[in-house]
């Protein structure tokens, strides 16, 4: 995880438009100043942050359904008018979440981004459950449309960041609850859009599936993992291959 400051923002160089994803609903996308984005990969801890977030912003409240209040808005499968007339009618502090890459998302010095990532050995695992489990519904849906080892101190750094202070201490004890994977798996209804969980099998709780890493290393041979390893460091650098694998810089 990392958060950025705004003044390294990117800037936006091109566009993104397949089977998922049309970037181009950014483009002039009426920011507030409290808003939070939260950007990752696919298959990343995306809706563990934005549950974590969303427990943040709403003070601890266990009936939080972050699968609504946080959407993916670049998402095709939602009408571009419904999606922003949606963000536009909420009146909490806004947290959406996003799967474009950073050349193609437009930004905003009023905004805080939250950055997430995960070792691509962890991704691919998790995005192989996440498949396997689609429906022929599912695939019929996109082709045919046009830090849990101490989740306190984790959450304290984005509160921070988010300049959320002012949780009493039961709100907080009640937000790090309920952004526990377990509280989630139980309540995965909250956490998984429902449009999801109908079209793969076992619904909202396999969505919600494992929250584990390190389930590749019974599976890939030691010469694969080595080119992964070499590769990552080719194509990221050691730094950011090495905060990649262990979420934190040396």
């Amino acid at each position: 995880m990392d958060l950025l400051a705004n003044d390294d923002l990117p800037v936006k160089t091109g566009e993104v438009h397949n089977h998922h994803q049309d970037s181009t609903v950014w483009n002039g996308f009426p920011f507030r100043n409290d808003d939070i984005i939260i950007s990752t990969y696919a298959k990343s801890g995306t809706t563990w942050m934005q549950q974590i977030v969303g427990q943040l912003t709403q003070r601890g409240r266990p009936t939080v359904n972050v699968a609504n209040l946080s959407p993916w808005v670049e998402l095709r499968m939602v009408p571009r008018e419904v999606m922003l007339q949606m963000l536009e009618s909420q009146r909490n502090r806004r947290f959406m979440k996003t799967h474009l890459p950073v050349d193609a998302l437009t930004w905003s010095s009023d905004v805080k981004y939250i950055f997430l990532a995960r070792d691509a050995r962890d991704m691919i695992w998790s995005l192989h459950h996440h498949l396997s489990e689609a429906t022929p519904t599912f695939w019929s849906m996109i082709n045919d449309t046009p830090g849990r080892k101490d989740l306190a101190h984790e959450m304290r750094r984005i509160a921070d960041f988010l300049d959320i202070r002012d949780l009493s201490e039961d709100e907080w004890k009640a937000s790090v609850e309920h952004s526990s994977f377990n509280w989630m798996k139980e309540h995965a209804e909250l956490a998984c859009p429902e449009v999801v969980a109908q079209k793969i099998n076992g619904g909202a709780k396999s969505f919600i599936n494992k929250g584990t890493n390190g389930r590749w290393a019974d599976v890939i041979s030691d010469e694969d993992n080595l080119r992964y390893l070499n590769k990552a460091k080719k194509e990221l650098g050691e730094e950011c291959a090495n905060w990649l694998e262990k979420a934190r810089m040396p």
